[in-house]
């Protein structure tokens, strides 16, 4: 079986985050990742303090 090869999309994107007592979100810069690799497609999402990773395929269901 052929190796599938691993694509990564990096792009940054500006957003906002929840200041506890503000009802104002804060403006923020965040590195979202989309890897496609052997295992699937994954989303990372990164703002400099906190990452998390998700699988990116059900996302991409709901989006067709």
């Amino acid at each position: 079986m052929k190796k599938k090869k691993i694509k990564n999309l990096h792009v940054r994107v500006s957003g906002g985050v929840n200041v506890s007592g503000s009802p104002f979100l804060v403006p923020k810069m965040f590195d979202c990742i989309i890897t496609n690799d052997e295992i699937g497609k994954t989303l990372s999402i990164n703002d400099g303090n906190v990452q998390f990773t998700i699988p990116f395929e059900p996302i991409e269901r709901f989006l067709k």
